[in-house]
């Protein structure tokens, strides 16, 4: 069992809940939850220790790094506007000084040519009148434009980014690879180191200790149909193989490992015990001449 297998199993509830996360800070808060869940799970079935302490490690680095992960999916932009009752326009000052000014310029004009009668004054006053008339239609202009007032305020605009949670899984997939990689090499390096051990050892056990299996296994290889035998070398073939010995059946292939007794048919007496390839002690065998 690795970690990555766990983290697949609980794919579509880890998905769900991902989902219902509003913020980011949901979704991290999720990820802790399910690294947490899947710690526990692989510690239930994992036997070696240091894979455990190893395991332990990575999780609780990868809970503390995932409010670095990026979960963002899309940003929605939209305003607030604040939509109040009608009221009755009300004109701005500026409005009403370039209004009185336009007609001050106006009502002058008038003045200048009533009061400067004849062809002659009034061309010399012709000057005066045309800057009166056109000052007089700036001012109209410039109070057509404050007429309305000030343009309406712009709406207040809010950013809203929603949770990607297929990127979060992914992100979180890939870490758990990673995580698996190392404690492969973990247990790779483990198992080198017992293989090492045991052969250094032959097994953990003492020449006394094989000699006392190998007479028990010759007895039972002796009563083969009784079913207490059979379940005596089923038993002894178990213990030694959690200690990397195999029981050895003899073979052409293998007739080095045995000692060998005249007979017409070969048969295996008593198995050679062989720890990974080193030979602990020799089978017996019928048949060799």
């Amino acid at each position: 069992m690795n970690i990555q297998t766990l983290l697949e199993e609980d794919k579509e509830r880890f998905l769900q809940s991902i989902i219902k996360a509003e913020t980011a800070e949901h979704a991290t808060a999720e990820v802790k939850r399910e690294l947490s869940r899947i710690l526990f799970s692989f510690n239930e079935k994992e036997t070696s220790e240091a894979v455990k302490a190893a395991a332990y490690q990575m999780i609780e680095t990868a809970s503390a790094a995932s409010a670095l992960m990026d979960c963002e999916g899309t940003t929605k932009i939209y305003g607030k506007k604040e939509y109040k009752a009608k009221e009755k326009e009300k004109k701005p000052v500026l409005f009403w000084t370039y209004l009185l000014v336009a007609f001050g310029c106006f009502f002058a004009s008038v003045v200048i040519c009533i009061m400067n009668g004849g062809i002659l004054k009034a061309i010399l006053s012709m000057p005066v009148l045309l800057i009166l008339f056109f000052a007089g239609l700036v001012s109209m202009f410039f109070a057509g434009t404050k007429m309305h007032g000030s343009s309406e305020k712009d709406d207040d605009l809010y950013g809203e980014t929603t949770v990607d949670a297929q990127k979060v899984y992914h992100s979180l997939f890939v870490t758990v690879i990673q995580m698996d990689k190392l404690l492969e090499d973990i247990r790779t390096s483990e198992q080198l180191d017992r293989k090492k051990e045991m052969h250094e050892s032959d097994g953990g056990l003492s020449t006394k200790d094989i000699d006392l299996f190998a007479q028990i296994l010759e007895d039972a290889y002796g009563d083969t149909d009784n079913p207490s035998s059979q379940e005596i070398v089923s038993h002894i073939r178990f213990y030694l193989h959690q200690k990397m010995i195999t029981l050895v059946d003899y073979s052409e292939k293998n007739r080095s490992w045995f000692d060998m007794m005249p007979s017409k048919e070969s048969a295996t007496i008593r198995p050679a015990i062989v720890l990974e390839g080193k030979l602990l002690k020799k089978g017996l065998a019928a048949g060799g001449r």
